[in-house]
């Protein structure tokens, strides 16, 4: 007979140093340049073209800048695909992530420069300034 032993999923903690951290990680990786497209899912209404909408995850893979810094603190996909809306609103959160309110701050000032149209080095200078206030 084997001992099953279950195990709690382990918690990922995002300060205002590991959110910059992070993003600033996603662009050195993915480029300053990099400018987010927002998927197109399904229509407002059947005469329109699909709205486009910001999401953290899409076909599998991280989506957005936040997405793929919270995939590279160890969010699964499948969780960032869950998520849905301004970091700030979300109506659901992966148990395991405890985000502190000054780093969801800090990921939404790069989340706005990015939903605005802004490249990502853009949108880590948003963050890191409000990171600033915090400090």
């Amino acid at each position: 007979m084997t001992d099953q032993q279950t195990t709690a999923p382990t918690e990922i903690v995002i300060d205002v140093d590991r959110a910059l951290q992070l993003l600033r990680e996603v662009v050195a990786e993915r480029g300053a340049d990099t400018v987010y497209q927002p998927v197109r899912l399904g229509a407002s209404r059947p005469d329109r073209a699909p709205l486009p909408n910001c999401v953290y995850a899409h076909n599998g893979a991280p989506s957005c800048l936040v997405g793929h810094a919270l995939h590279r603190a160890g969010v699964p996909v499948e969780d960032l695909a869950k998520m849905t809306g301004q970091i700030d609103e979300l109506s659901w959160w992966p148990e395991s992530l405890d985000v502190g309110s000054d780093a969801v701050e800090v990921f939404l000032a790069a989340q706005y420069a990015q939903d605005e149209g802004s490249p990502w080095g853009d949108a880590l200078a948003a963050a890191e300034h409000e990171a600033g206030v915090y400090s």
